[in-house]
């Protein structure tokens, strides 16, 4: 069973807009934004799914030159 899944964002704003699972009864895990832990480049969405699922958005801004 598949209970983790990474997706990959374009650009910071395509990441933060996965968020907006929320308003659709998603959970928060935490919060969406630069996660300082990994790197400063390194965004993230994450949300868990009214099936228990963790969806994550991700944009690491060194693969996309930015």
């Amino acid at each position: 069973m598949i209970d983790h899944v990474f997706l990959t964002a374009s650009n910071t704003h395509r990441a933060m807009a996965f968020y907006g699972a929320l308003a659709i009864g998603a959970a928060e895990i935490h919060a969406s934004g630069p996660q300082l832990h990994y790197d400063l480049r390194f965004y993230t969405a994450p949300i868990r799914d009214m099936d228990g699922c963790t969806l994550e958005c991700v944009y690491k801004s060194w693969q996309h030159g930015g």
